[in-house]
């Protein structure tokens, strides 16, 4: 979703996501690969 809304000029200001994406660490370095700013929620430790 992300690469179709910049192929339309569009980039959210910051990402929000949930857990699932949170715990997904190849998902939150490609956000930062991408300079994109993020907030993703994590499990308690």
């Amino acid at each position: 979703m992300l690469d179709k809304l910049a192929s339309n000029g569009l980039r959210p200001a910051v990402l929000v996501a949930d857990t699932g994406y949170g715990a997904n660490a190849d998902f939150r370095r490609s956000l930062a690969d991408h300079g994109r700013a993020y907030v993703c929620r994590s499990k308690p430790q």
